[in-house]
């Protein structure tokens, strides 16, 4: 993922899944980050409900098109399904 995302003229900054939602918040801030991919849950951590938490207008933002106030930068939100195709 990493690769592809340098190859694609980006920069890979990553986040710790112990962050807290303050935490989170903070780096999603200031990071400036226009595409954020995230793992959806690890072990009990629900990470997409944290965003929707920190940010609702993600929530009811359209593929490609969220408006947030908070994270102006941040035009996708993309959470990888860890389920496996059979197959």
């Amino acid at each position: 993922l990493a690769l592809g995302i340098a190859l694609a003229g980006g920069v890979a900054a990553a986040f710790s899944t112990f962050s807290t939602a303050a935490e989170l918040d903070h780096m999603i801030a200031t990071s400036a980050c226009s595409v954020l991919i995230v793992e959806p849950q690890v072990l009990t951590k629900d990470f997409v409900a944290t965003i929707h938490g920190l940010c609702p207008d993600i929530a009811g933002g359209s593929p490609g098109a969220i408006a947030s106030r908070r994270y102006p930068y941040l035009a996708h939100l993309v959470a990888l399904d860890s389920t496996v195709a059979q197959g």
